[in-house]
């Protein structure tokens, strides 16, 4: 689905209290349902303020099904999944199914909120034309911990690299450490745009296009993952609109 051309008008109040940032959408009748979320931290699309892509769909998708939302943010996305999946918040965004292996209480609303897709990262100077997951571990692969998708994908390699910042991970790759960083593509290149990297090249097409979702804890299930999907329902049909 395109998100790309949605444009929403959000209405949001803001407060931020010992780490914890407190989003409300303002001016809307709730009934008295509030969920509270975190994220991947993607550069991009999730950010500490909420003021990511994603963070914006979220909202306006809790404004749309009368759900109060509160975001509390972690470095790492998978602390995210286990405290979603501990039941100390109710839910987590955006992740692919696989962590539906891993995170047994997590439940999705069913309805994806983007597509992910990975690409790889090389430094201009190289001659790798494009990469597969079949011969990644080849390359000496880079990627951000914390990112279960990837740890699955990645982790067996005999010689791979992971850092908790994604921004170190182009550090590696600049430094000879690593042969390729492996990341998502906005993000990948909000950092290079942001940090003023260069001698990087983005290779494509990307090697993996998976759908993510928001997920619940399974308390939630099914009542409000279907209340959550219908209003993302909505928010996707009327952004294709424009």
């Amino acid at each position: 689905m395109k998100f790309g051309k949605l444009f929403i008008v959000l209405f949001i109040l803001t407060i931020s209290t010992e780490g914890m940032v407190v989003l409300a959408n303002e001016g809307q009748s709730h009934d008295g349902v509030t969920l509270t979320f975190s994220h991947d931290n993607t550069p991009g699309l999730s950010h500490r303020d909420g003021s990511g892509a994603h963070d914006k769909i979220v909202r306006e998708m809790c404004r749309r099904a009368r759900i109060t939302c509160k975001f509390v943010f972690f470095d790492l996305s998978v602390q995210a999944l286990r405290q979603s999946n501990a039941g100390q918040l109710d839910g987590a965004y955006p992740f692919f199914a696989v962590v539906e292996e891993t995170f047994l209480n997590l439940r999705p609303v069913p309805e994806s909120i983007d597509e992910r897709k990975f690409v790889a990262f090389a430094r201009a100077d190289t001659k790798i034309a494009k990469v597969e997951w079949s011969h990644v571990c080849d390359l000496h692969p880079a990627f951000p911990r914390g990112w279960e998708a990837l740890r699955q994908g990645l982790g067996h390699c005999e010689t791979h690299f992971t850092v908790p910042d994604p921004t170190e991970l182009f550090e590696l790759l600049l430094e000879h450490k690593a042969g390729i960083v492996v990341a998502e593509v906005e993000g990948g290149q909000h950092i290079l745009k942001t940090k003023g990297l260069s001698g990087i090249r983005m290779l494509e097409p990307p090697f993996s296009v998976d759908e993510v979702f928001v997920y619940l804890h399974q308390k939630h299930s099914p009542t409000l993952t279907e209340r959550l999907a219908k209003a993302l329902r909505e928010i996707k049909e009327e952004g294709n609109q424009n």
